[in-house]
């Protein structure tokens, strides 16, 4: 074989190659939504939340985060307005198509029954605790809605905030799209313990104690509860907790210690609790491959579940 015919050879081969990245790089961003992340920005006093005005196409799902970081459509000046606050279990995350959230389906329900424009707002992001709503709310006001709802699980009881950084540094907090959805798919998906381009938590969380010469805390309950009842009293606003139960209480059939412990507090401070547990709760409204994240089947249930409360709130203040 000559010389001639071997470069032939290699440089088809390089070619051929290069098109079947370029092939792949497509599908995954046309296909899978890989570098359409929904991106996050810090805070000095919530830790994080999404970036304002965006909407993705992930793993086949719309993602919409309106110009206040809420995940919904952008604020109508006549609406009707009720504000859920959360963490992924209310957000959804990408596995959640927008029209699936339990907030989108609870808006367009309570349209239909009460012949108005409402708007469940949906304030929520990863992780947070009772603290990070509160501190949201205290920032921004709750933008005149008529009633607030807080979702939780029974580990928020000790959920509170520790202003770690995380976004830019944690792969599930990123701050900018990779450059090549390839290289999004290794570091994420198929390799997502890989070190090279970003810390573990744990490694965070070590760096961060050690720098600010701190131990780790255990609240014994979370000071977010407290502080949502003083707001929602304060302004005259009709408060109710919503409590998912994970994968290890629905097999129980009982709520945790943490999880009792909402439940005590809620009962002493006469505040109206809705739980799932007991209440429709199947393995089916828990996503696959999970302990805790709702399936489109669980935000359903989560709305059937809130309209009874939501539907009276919004009642009583059209009277």
């Amino acid at each position: 074989m000559n010389k001639q015919r071997i470069k032939l050879l290699v440089f088809w081969g390089i070619g051929t190659i290069i098109v079947l990245l370029l092939m792949l790089e497509l599908f995954l961003r046309c296909h899978y939504g890989l570098c359409d992340a929904v991106l996050m920005r810090a805070d000095d006093e919530y830790e994080y939340i999404a970036k304002p005005s965006q909407k993705r196409k992930r793993l086949g799902h719309t993602v919409i985060y309106n110009s206040q970081s809420m995940r919904n459509e952008e604020l109508l000046p006549d609406s009707l307005r009720i504000l859920c606050l959360g963490d992924s279990i209310l957000n959804g995350g990408t596995i959640t198509d927008q029209k699936h959230l339990a907030t989108s389906i609870m808006s367009s329900s309570l349209s239909d029954a009460l012949g108005a424009k409402v708007q469940v707002l949906n304030v929520s992001a990863g992780s947070w605790g009772p603290d990070n709503c509160l501190a949201w709310l205290k920032r921004h006001g709750d933008f005149g809605a008529k009633g607030i709802v807080l979702v939780v699980s029974s580990h928020d009881v000790h959920d509170t905030m520790t202003f770690v950084p995380v976004v830019g540094i944690l792969k599930s907090y990123p701050s900018r799209q990779y450059p090549l959805a390839v290289l999004e798919l290794w570091d994420r998906y198929l390799f997502p313990q890989s070190k090279v381009f970003s810390m573990t938590k744990d490694e965070i969380d070590d760096s961060f104690r050690k720098e600010h010469h701190i131990e780790a805390t255990n609240v014994a309950f979370n000071p977010g509860f407290q502080g949502l009842l003083d707001y929602a009293n304060e302004h005259g606003l009709p408060f109710a907790i919503f409590l998912h139960a994970t994968l290890f209480e629905l097999n129980k059939g009982v709520y945790d210690a943490d999880g009792q412990a909402i439940i005590d507090f809620c009962q002493k401070n006469h505040i109206p609790l809705i739980q799932d547990l007991g209440h429709g709760l199947t393995r089916e409204c828990i996503y696959k491959n999970d302990y805790l994240h709702y399936s489109k089947e669980g935000h359903a249930l989560m709305a059937k579940l809130l309209l009874p409360f939501c539907h009276e709130t919004l009642i009583k203040e059209k009277r």
